[in-house]
């Protein structure tokens, strides 16, 4: 067995290439003996370890590549041109005239081609049939761009055959054979890899991650690929979290054992805290107004895992660089992750669209189709933060969703349910339905659509205002203690759905929702009791926004200041007032003690406190 690095180093040193015995050049070393499968050779061990059997055997092919590295184009092709001259003059001397007449000599296609014709043919291209021809063109499907094809096809029609050759290239061919969505197979397979503990020990990840800042930016940034579908972008935007110790003693305790797996699910869980509080919206819609916030949910049953691999990736982070690198080429994944890993994606680089496609279209997949409850394809949209809004299906989610083998929906389905369309749309639907009853259902799918349209409110507002239904939920948290553990899920579903009614209309009530009689049989009516949630989440919207733009007037000057304090006093201070006032007029026995403390809490943050009941 022969060290590999170190006879490759010598042969660098001999024919003074630029070849280096650092990472990187390593790094290239090993794509190239990838591509060309190792010359037939079977390599042991990794990393400087790395040796093969018979290194004579493949020691012209690697000193021309030594020869290559790091030159120019028209060198390259200058090295191709020289080494086979003799076995293939006259392809040689054709293809040299071609390429300074198409000017691709100083270009990287120039060089290419060239290499894929010399690796390709065994004798000179005029001896080729036309089936032969044929059968070398189709090679060009997984080796060269689409641009790259057509000269070569060029070439061929022009010099070989005299313009008697033609051979029909897709412009679309590379886009449809790389930007699918990965199989549920295929991605199921790389989620093991990334997260599966054994995977972990089989392939030493956490070695290899430790020693190497490549191998744990392409560990992390493979994994955020498994909790949301979020652009590169976006993902390089992603916040820094702290680490629970200093690096060379988080390090340390790694390597001997003592690192917990405590500290690493806090490490993850500060990212969620980051992401949460300081949401961010997609850089790729930005200009457009209404696109709902980034989505990343990250489940409890992940967080150590991710923990562990946050904590060696800021081992590596330096300060002001982001977080998230992308290292996304197939050698790099093959010898992290190992052989499972670069099969399940075809032998080709991870593609984060692709990725994301498979995301989006798992969950339209387990999405139950049951009535009440948001489509698989709105909660795809939604995830993916697309723009759209009541009565468009916005148009990227249907091209992720129908793009490969997850999509389940039929044309027919997606029209029939028009009414539906959009993020949340579902919502005021429902509203209309049971305010109007039959009368709604018998309307035609296009005087639905308007209808739900005149409400006047986009799809980030529908989705703010099930936020707020959420916030509210969560400050009753002490009012449900006695609503059994099993029925608190049913219970948010039909208050979601609207299906809580109390005895007034206009209210909602926890205590139906969760299947329970009425708390006061005698109380004249609903609102301020601690079981009534709309109002309650009403009149936390109206403060809310009052400490907001009182806390913007503060920042003022100018005109500027004079329109906040306008806005504060003709504006939402007059419907505060009306609601606390005109709430025990219009609901007789209403008690509106807890809006008022509520009110007396906001006034008192916009001072300069924080937020904490709201």
């Amino acid at each position: 067995m022969a060290a590999l690095f170190d006879e490759v180093q010598k042969d660098a040193e001999r024919t003074g290439s630029k070849y280096r015995d650092i990472c990187r050049c390593r790094d290239d070393l090993l794509g190239f003996l990838d591509r060309n499968a190792w010359f037939g050779q079977v390599p042991e061990g990794t990393g400087r370890e790395t040796a093969v059997p018979d290194y004579e055997c493949m020691r012209d092919e690697i000193c021309l590549w030594l020869a290559g590295y790091q030159k120019s184009p028209r060198e390259k092709m200058e090295l191709l041109l020289g080494q086979f001259r003799d076995s293939l003059p006259e392809t040689c001397a054709l293809y040299q005239e071609f390429a300074e007449k198409e000017g691709i000599a100083d270009k990287p296609g120039g060089w290419k081609i060239l290499d894929f014709i010399l690796s390709s043919c065994d004798r000179e291209l005029r001896l080729y049939s036309q089936a032969e021809l044929d059968h070398v063109m189709e090679e060009t499907k997984e080796r060269l761009p689409v641009g790259s094809a057509r000269v070569l096809a060029k070439f061929i029609s022009e010099e070989i055959r005299d313009g008697q050759y033609c051979y029909e290239i897709h412009s679309r061919r590379q886009k449809e054979l790389k930007k699918d969505a990965y199989s549920l197979r295929d991605f199921s397979i790389m989620a093991y890899c990334v997260f599966n503990p054994d995977s972990w020990e089989e392939n030493g990840l956490v070695e290899k991650a430790l020693s190497s800042r490549k191998n744990a930016n392409l560990w992390l940034f493979t994994a955020l690929h498994f909790f949301g579908a979020i652009r590169q972008s976006d993902l390089v935007r992603f916040p820094v979290p702290s680490l629970p110790c200093p690096k060379k003693e988080l390090k340390a305790r790694i390597e001997d054992g003592t690192y917990r797996d405590e500290d690493a699910r806090g490490v993850s869980e500060e990212l969620v805290l980051r992401m949460k509080y300081q949401p961010m919206h997609p850089s790729k819609t930005s200009r457009y107004r209404g696109i709902p916030e980034l989505k990343f949910y990250l489940p409890e049953s992940m967080k150590t895992a991710m923990g562990w691999i946050l904590s060696i990736r800021l081992i590596h982070h330096r300060d002001g660089e982001p977080l998230v690198e992308p290292v996304q080429d197939l050698v790099s994944g093959k010898r992290f992750f190992g052989e499972a890993f670069a099969d399940a994606l075809g032998n080709r680089r991870f593609q984060t669209r692709r990725a994301n496609k498979a995301y989006m279209q798992g969950i339209e997949l387990v999405t139950e189709d049951v009535p009440g409850r948001p489509k698989g394809y709105m909660l795809a949209a939604l995830a993916r933060s697309h723009k759209g809004g009541i009565g468009s299906l916005p148009e990227m989610t249907d091209i992720y969703l129908k793009d490969a083998a997850f999509s389940g929906y039929k044309p027919e389905f997606i029209l029939r349910e028009m009414f539906e369309r959009g993020i949340f749309g579902f919502i005021p639907a429902m509203m209309l339905e049971r305010y109007a009853g039959e009368g709604y259902r018998k309307l035609d799918v296009s005087r639905q659509t308007d209808l739900i349209r005149s409400l006047g409110m986009d799809a980030l507002q529908i989705e703010e205002v099930a936020l707020l239904v959420e916030t509210a939920l969560e400050r009753s948290r002490e009012v449900v203690a006695d609503i059994p553990a099993d029925g608190l899920g049913i219970a948010l579903q039909r208050i979601a759905s609207g299906a809580a009614a109390s005895r007034q209309k206009e209210t909602l009530c926890l205590r139906v929702a969760a299947g329970l009689p009425c708390a006061d049989a005698l109380r004249g009516g609903c609102i301020g009791c601690g079981y009534e949630v709309y109002t309650k989440a009403a009149f936390h919207l109206l403060i809310k926004e009052y400490v907001r733009v009182s806390r913007l007037k503060k920042d003022a000057r100018g005109t500027e200041k004079i329109r906040m304090q306008n806005l504060l006093l003709q504006g939402i201070l007059p419907a505060v007032g009306e609601m606390v006032s005109s709430l025990p007029l219009l609901y007789p026995g209403a008690e509106t003690g807890m809006l008022l403390e509520m009110m007396e809490r906001g006034m008192r943050d916009a001072d300069g406190g924080r937020i904490t009941g709201f």
